[in-house]
């Protein structure tokens, strides 16, 4: 039987190594209580520990991090490093949140925006006319943006025909 709390400890204070060897007999563990300890860590203010347990909660691919991985991302003390974030949310299902994963994909860093691309590419997603005009928008006003605009227009002329 594992210690979660040690092992929580570990990722909490010790150094990057120490941080991923934790996280990983967490995630090879996956229970429920396991998956609630990763999520609280994400509100840490050290973002080794939030991208090790960001890492570990991909690695579970529970669908209930999905909601707490999008408001870590969201929040603007993550601006720099959210790209670990949205890596996560590459194995989660991100159906419920096209215009959040657009943002991203036409709003974020380089890194943040392949993650966010790959979503975008690999999962289905509910939206309606709405949604999709909204997401076309945002793409039109950020044309100067350092982005592939002609791929991710093309994507989202393609979601919006299925």
């Amino acid at each position: 039987m594992i210690n979660i709390e040690e092992l929580v400890a570990i990722i909490e204070s010790s150094e990057w190594c120490e941080k991923l060897k934790a996280a990983d007999i967490l995630a090879e563990h996956g229970s429920s209580e396991v998956v609630a300890s990763l999520i609280a860590l994400l509100k840490s203010k050290d973002g080794k520990v939030r991208n090790a347990s960001t890492l570990a909660l991909r690695e579970i691919g529970d669908d209930i991090a999905v909601e707490p991985l999008f408001a870590a991302s969201h929040d603007p003390a993550n601006v720099e490093n959210r790209s670990t974030l949205v890596y996560a949310l590459e194995t989660l299902d991100c159906s419920g949140h096209f215009i959040d994963v657009v943002k991203l994909a036409v709003f974020g860093k380089a890194d943040v925006q392949m993650s966010a691309l790959v979503i975008l590419a690999e999962q289905g997603f509910y939206m309606d006319d709405d949604d999709l005009a909204e997401a076309l928008f945002m793409l039109e006003k950020a044309k100067e943006l350092s982005i592939d605009y002609a791929l991710l227009k093309s994507l989202l002329n393609e979601l919006g025909e299925e």
